[in-house]
C-alpha cells in the first residue's frame, strides 16, 4: 500500500507542476443571481488556485453549480485570509447557499471562517482534504512565519476547536489521505466535529487528482446542496480504497488503522 501511495503521490506532483502558474490573479466572483449554490475551493500552503482546477471541473460537471477560487502567498495568516474569503464573497446575495472545500490549510481557513470569523448565513457545509486540525509534526520543519497556524498547539486551530460549537449547525466532512506525508500523524487531519472518509493507500496531493476522491467530494456536496442531512449518517461502508465512518470521536481510531 505504501508503494501504491507514492507511486500515486509522484503522478499528483507532476500533474500539479504546470498548474502552479494558473489563476494567480484576484478575480471577483461572477455567478448569476439566481444561482441557488457556489462552491469556494481554497487550496494549501504551497499551492495556487490553479493546483485545485481538477476538482473544481469535476465539481462543476458532477453538480452543475459554479465554482470560484483564490490564489494566496505562503505564510499568509488564516485571519487574513478569512478576511479575503468574505471579500471573495461580498458579491453573493444572501440567499446563495456557500459550499467550502479546502485542501490542506485551505480546510483550516474554512472551518475558522465557520466557527471564528464573523457568522456568514450562506455557508452550508465545509469539506477538507487533507487538513491538520490536530497539527502537523513537518511544521517544525518549515520556518514558523509560514506554517505557524497548522503546528501542532498553534493558536488558530486551538481557537477552531474551543469555537466547535458555534459551528456546529455546519456540517464537516474530512477525507483523510492514509499515506499523507505532510500531515504527520495523519489522523490529526480528522476534524472532531464532523464526519470522516480515509482514502486508503493516497497521500496529500494525491487528494486533488484522484477520481475516486472527487467522486466523494461530488457525492458529499451534492447532498449539501439537495439539504440532506449526513450527520445522521451512521456505521462504516467500504468503497473502493476508500473508508468512510460517522465522525464523532469514537470514529476517529479507524484511522489509525
Amino acid at each position: 500500500m505504501a508503494v501504491e501511495a507514492a507511486c500515486r503521490e509522484g503522478i499528483a506532483l507532476l500533474r500539479q507542476t504546470p498548474l502552479m502558474p494558473l489563476d494567480l490573479r484576484w478575480r471577483a466572483i461572477e455567478v448569476a443571481p439566481a444561482a441557488r449554490d457556489i462552491v469556494v475551493v481554497l487550496h494549501g500552503l504551497f499551492a495556487t488556485a490553479g493546483a485545485m482546477r481538477p476538482l473544481r471541473r469535476a465539481i462543476e460537471s458532477g453538480l452543475g453549480v459554479p465554482t470560484a477560487s483564490f490564489t494566496y502567498e505562503p505564510g499568509c495568516d488564516v485571519r487574513t485570509l478569512c478576511a479575503r474569503l468574505g471579500a471573495l464573497l461580498e458579491g453573493i446575495t444572501p440567499t446563495t447557499r456557500v459550499h467550502l472545500v479546502g485542501h490542506s490549510l485551505g480546510g483550516i481557513v474554512a472551518r475558522y471562517y465557520v466557527q471564528v470569523s464573523p457568522r456568514d448565513h450562506r455557508v452550508v457545509q465545509t469539506i477538507s482534504l487533507g487538513s491538520p486540525f490536530a497539527g502537523s509534526r513537518v511544521a517544525s520543519a518549515v520556518p514558523r512565519w509560514i506554517a505557524r497556524d497548522v503546528a501542532i498547539g498553534s493558536r488558530v486551530l486551538a481557537e477552531i476547536e474551543r469555537n466547535w460549537r458555534r459551528g456546529a449547525h455546519v456540517p464537516h466532512t474530512s477525507i483523510v489521505a492514509s499515506h499523507d506525508q505532510m500531515v504527520i500523524p495523519h489522523w490529526s487531519a480528522a476534524y472532531a466535529h464532523g464526519d470522516v472518509v480515509i482514502a486508503e493507500a493516497r497521500g496529500h496531493n494525491a487528494l486533488l487528482f484522484d477520481r475516486e476522491v472527487a467522486d466523494r467530494v461530488v457525492d458529499i456536496l451534492r447532498r449539501g446542496v439537495v439539504r440532506h442531512v449526513f450527520h445522521d449518517i451512521a456505521g462504516v461502508s467500504v468503497l473502493p480504497g476508500i473508508l468512510s465512518a460517522r465522525g464523532d470521536r469514537g470514529s476517529l481510531p479507524l484511522a489509525a488503522g
